[in-house]
C-alpha cells in the first residue's frame, strides 16, 4: 500500500510571505478555487 507523506506544513501567514505577497492575496486565491483544483497535484 502506498502512503503519501506530507513533507512540510506551513501556516497560512507564512506562505504569502515566502511568495512576496500579502495574506489577503492568498485568501482571495483560495476562495476562488474549486474543490477539484488541487486534485492530482504532487510535490
Amino acid at each position: 500500500m502506498h502512503v503519501h507523506k506530507v513533507p512540510a506544513v506551513f501556516t497560512i501567514a507564512r506562505v504569502p510571505k515566502d511568495l512576496g505577497e500579502d495574506e489577503d492575496w492568498l485568501w482571495d486565491a483560495a476562495n476562488g478555487m474549486d474543490t477539484e483544483d488541487g486534485v492530482g497535484f504532487t510535490a
